[in-house]
């Protein structure tokens, strides 16, 4: 019996015969499941829109009410991210500013008060209460009622003088809005510039400290 054998194609021939194969829709490659999805939103918003009347089924209105949900909550959960992040770092520069600047400044306490006034004309009222609290502590210290220390706080700083200052509520309420403006970013109230400026009359029409006030007289004789 004779058999047929195949002849073998020329090189023309075989590419082709591949090209035509390879081009059957069993080779070609399926969508992604984005791309499904992609397509499966157009085609929802399309019965939508399409002629100003819904053909949404029941199972359509579900499924969208669960993606804006989802959507919803993953805005709100970058949102909060994003805050965290800020705050953190905030903090982070704040404890090391906190550390050199808060009253550790070369300004003196008349620099202070000019640069309180010249923020509420700009309408900061956060740095004005912030540089007017400074421009206090420093006179305070310019006057001998304390001494400040590296890394004080507002607070301490407030107890430190409150035993030589009379209406010394005013000092440790202006010292809580202080913190407040400073650290947990508040807005400082009218009330609260109105305290800051009240409590800088209360340090600046003191005398200077009478116990360091004799100790310089003798020192001059």
């Amino acid at each position: 019996m004779i058999l047929d054998v195949p002849s073998i194609p020329d090189a023309d021939t075989a590419r082709q015969l591949a090209e035509e194969e390879l081009a059957k829709a069993k080779y070609r490659n399926a969508e992604s499941l984005v791309q499904r999805f992609i397509s499966w939103l157009g085609d929802l918003f399309k019965r939508t829109f399409s002629d100003g009347t819904s053909q949404l089924k029941v199972a359509d209105i579900i499924l969208l009410v669960l993606i804006f949900a989802l959507l919803v909550v993953l805005g709100y959960l970058i949102v909060r991210y994003i805050r965290r992040a800020r705050v953190k770092a905030k903090n982070v520069s704040i404890a090391e500013a906190a550390k050199h600047s808060l009253f550790n400044d070369s300004r003196t306490s008349a620099q202070l008060f000019a640069d309180a006034d010249a923020a509420l004309q700009r309408r900061d009222v956060n740095l004005a209460v912030v540089e007017r609290f400074r421009g206090v502590i420093r006179h305070l210290d310019e006057k001998k009622y304390l001494a400040i220390r590296p890394g004080m706080t507002a607070t301490e700083a407030a107890r430190d003088a409150s035993s030589a200052i009379s209406h010394h509520e005013l000092l440790f309420e202006n010292a809580q809005w202080f913190n407040k403006v400073y650290y947990a970013d508040y807005v400082a109230t009218n009330e609260a510039v109105a305290l800051s400026y009240r409590v800088m009359e209360i340090v600046k029409a003191m005398p200077m400290h009478k116990t360091r006030n004799e100790v310089s007289e003798l020192i001059n004789k």
